[in-house]
């Protein structure tokens, strides 16, 4: 047998962490063959020097084979990528060591390194003739998040074994690796879990069936247990452009790529989908798209959109975005300079106000938003693109627009809002529109929709940036994550803007529009806010009962915020909003298998409120696994202090 490569930290972690005496040795003390025993154990325990401990474990496993302190000495042995010599250990002892002296999730390479020497020693036994051994190694690499391995072992099984005892548990690990591969291998999941299905009394058949139809409607319910951004991609900027390295608009970017450090992609065009492999190479955090205004229309902003959430195979955002442009070089490096100053200094004076002729009011602001109607020149009745331009924003605010279609760089659908299908967009020449006339005055951020809004969206983005400070690519990012939250597995894609094409124009359509539409022109990972400007208004929690079958998320509303609770995604169709409950909640990490069969409870005061629809919707960020729970509904309780949302999962 060849020498193992196993980490030795792996072992060690075992022998250190688990305690010799606790675990190798518990309740199986050494039988009685008197002081001879006592001596080799002595000696195996008090070796000097690599040689002598060989020496002496070698004496223990031929002359107490089955004993406990055996499997100390091969797990030594193993740690130090010594030889291990033939084993007389029984089967029985070997595969009792394997799987119930050993926490196969928690060292499934001391479990991997004993099925080894099972199929080295024992060629004969039921595990090996029968090729459990291949299902069981298997389920060692997936637990260790070795995917591709987990993969070739068990197809090898199901290749030898296609009748085996095992084979619907190895279809079901290849199947959950192939869907955490990066990007998932929904063909290669979708073969195995029909082949469980054709197993007629298989256990998983029932869970099966609900896997497949999740992976065939599009993956929603797909918990991967690796995604983006990586944990080393965690503050990490990108820079992604299409500018050549002597345009001056990419020239006026340089203070600002230093000083964040910033990685560049490129793409050519506006053919964004290229920068897909480079993205999942360096797994950033941030990515700021440096480009012109006339490159970004909705259609753009849309494919942007659906990079950030096919990353991976969870269908959550896989990095925060915003648009760092302006309507010229100057005015794109004035802009870098700001949010350099603007996060450095900080700010902590809020408010809402709309804008006026003048824009005084936003003289003692470094953060504001404002509603009303709007069109990409215009806060109709308030402010023009012209008369933004010439505000002097001393104070450098981040502004949030409720207005309509107030992000508009370039091209503007704004003509078909009301029609059925989609006409001509209007194009602007910069110094037009509302978006870079911000940038132009002095703004260090600007949050608005390229669509019609009706200012709801606008509310939330300010309510959750006031309550965690969050960066404000995170802020505009968190929209995004609750439009995700709410889609229907089903859901195919968001449709594109095409002359003569009809237009979904359901209640929930038009408002996923402006939902999705909604972008932050500006740098993705400043953080201009400090420290929080009011509480939050829910708390959640997550509890794994102590057998490891259950598990619960509770999310208790604290404090009423509209902005936070005011659903603008109902299920219902009528026009009318309703409420939600929402929260995203880390995940143990002791927590490695799947969440199933969700039923949920809301309850006031210890009544039960109705509700319509929740949901659950997993990721993985920065390597940590995340749940984003949601439950809506028309009653207003669901949304008053003392309301407690329950989220009850079996797990799998």
């Amino acid at each position: 047998m060849p020498r193992r490569s196993l980490p030795a930290l792996i072992v060690a972690a075992f022998l250190a962490g688990s305690s010799l005496a606790a675990v190798a040795l518990a309740g199986d003390g050494p039988p009685d063959k008197g002081a001879k025993s006592d001596e080799w154990i002595r000696a195996w325990r008090d070796a000097a020097d690599p040689a002598a401990a060989q020496a002496a474990g070698k004496k223990i496993l031929k002359e107490l084979p089955d004993d406990a302190a055996a499997l100390e000495v091969v797990l030594k042995f193993v740690n130090e990528r010594w030889p291990v010599p033939k084993l007389a250990t029984s089967y029985g002892v070997l595969r009792s060591w394997a799987f119930d002296r050993v926490d196969g999730k928690r060292q499934p390479d001391v479990r991997l390194a004993i099925l080894d020497l099972i199929e080295r020693d024992q060629p004969t036994s039921p595990m090996v003739k029968e090729g459990g051994i291949y299902y069981s190694k298997s389920w060692c690499h997936w637990s260790a998040k070795r995917y591709d391995k987990a993969i070739d072992v068990g197809e090898r099984y199901v290749a030898r074994f296609p009748k085996g005892s095992k084979v619907d548990d190895a279809r079901w690990t290849i199947a959950d690796a192939m869907l955490a591969l990066t990007p998932p291998d929904l063909a290669g999941a979708k073969r195995h879990l029909k082949a469980i299905l054709a197993i007629e009394k298989s256990p998983l058949h029932e869970a099966a069936e609900k896997l497949l139809v999740s992976v065939e409607a599009g993956g929603a319910d797909a918990q991967p247990t690796e995604g983006f951004p990586r944990f080393a991609g965690l503050g990490r900027v990108v820079v992604l452009t299409n500018f050549a390295a002597s345009d001056p608009m990419w020239k006026a970017l340089d203070r600002w790529r230093d000083a964040r450090k910033a990685e560049t992609v490129k793409f050519v065009g506006d053919d964004i989908r290229t920068a897909a492999d480079a993205l999942r190479k360096i797994g950033p955090e941030f990515v700021a798209l440096a480009v012109s205004p006339e490159t970004v229309d909705i259609n753009f902003h849309l494919d942007v959109l659906e990079l950030c959430r096919e990353l991976d195979a969870d269908p959550m955002p896989d990095f925060h975005f915003g648009y760092l442009t302006a309507r010229s070089p100057d005015d794109l490096s004035k802009f870098c300079e700001r949010i350099l100053e603007k996060e450095a200094a900080g700010g902590t004076r809020a408010a809402v106000t709309m804008p006026s002729a003048t824009g005084r009011e936003f003289d003692v602001l470094d953060f504001a938003l404002h509603f009303g109607h709007g069109l990409p020149t215009e806060v109709v009745n308030a402010a023009s693109a012209a008369q933004i331009s010439a505000y002097s924003l001393g104070t450098t605010p981040v502004v949030f627009s409720g207005a309509c279609f107030n992000a508009v760089l370039s091209r503007s659908y704004h003509p078909c809002a009301y029609q059925m299908v989609f006409l001509a967009p209007e194009s602007y020449v910069a110094n037009r529109l509302v978006s870079l006339a911000w940038v132009h005055a002095g703004a260090t951020g600007f949050l608005a929709s390229l669509e019609g809004d009706r200012g709801e969206m606008a509310m939330t983005e300010w309510e959750y940036f006031r309550e965690t400070a969050a960066p404000l690519g995170e802020v505009i990012g968190q929209q995004y994550r609750l439009a995700f939250t709410s889609l229907a597995a089903t859901y195919g894609g968001f449709p594109r803007y095409r002359v003569g094409v009809a237009k979904r124009m359901g209640f929930y359509d038009v408002m996923l529009r402006g939902a999705v539409a909604r972008l932050l022109i500006g740098d993705p990972s400043c953080k201009p806010l400090k420290l929080p400007l009011s509480q939050p208004t829910t708390a959640s929690t997550f509890a794994l009962a102590p057998d490891g079958k259950n598990a619960t998320a509770t999310v208790d509303v604290l404090r009423f915020e509209q902005g936070d609770f005011l659903n603008y995604l109902p299920d219902h169709g009528d026009g009318t909003f309703g409420w939600r409950v929402t929260a995203r909640i880390a995940l143990p990490e002791t927590l490695s298998g799947r969440l199933e069969s969700l039923k949920t409870t809301v309850d006031l005061t210890s009544n039960a409120v109705p509700f319509s629809r929740s949901m659950a919707r997993y990721e993985v960020w920065g390597g940590r696994r995340f749940v984003n729970v949601q439950v809506e509904g028309r009653d207003g309780r669901l949304a008053q202090a003392g309301a407690k949302a329950t989220f009850h999962w079996t797990v799998r």
